[in-house]
């Protein structure tokens, strides 16, 4: 089953992998540069992302920001935070916001991981 994925990373090039890679699994994908841009577009009335996978460091605000200022704003797409910085004090504060956190170097798990949130 294939979704609408919105895709959040500051870097092009990151972002045109991760496209390749969900388009190549059949899903439609929406890219954001920075996060005021995804709290833009997922905000809007009518987003219907079946998962976004936001990058955790970008300037302005972090993925936690983001994800938090989702939460808070009452959207609950699932959210992957797909970093190359992640430590235990990111991990915990990911998983207090529900989040799954996985390693960019691990493209193939991210890509397993959305294609089961948006069978769910």
């Amino acid at each position: 089953m294939a979704g609408r994925i919105l895709v959040v990373d500051d870097e092009p090039s990151v972002r045109f992998f991760e496209r390749l890679a969900l388009e190549d699994r059949g899903h439609e994908v929406e890219e954001a540069a920075s996060g005021a841009e995804a709290l833009t577009l997922a905000q809007a009335p009518g987003s219907d992302y079946a998962a976004i996978v936001l990058d955790f460091r970008m300037p302005g605000m972090t993925g936690l920001e983001v994800a938090r200022a989702l939460r808070d704003g009452a959207v609950p797409t699932p959210i992957v935070l797909y970093t190359a910085y992640a430590d235990p004090a990111v991990a915990a504060q990911a998983a207090e916001l529900g989040l799954e956190l996985i390693d960019k170097a691990d493209v193939e798990r991210m890509v397993v991981h959305v294609d089961q949130l948006v069978a769910a």
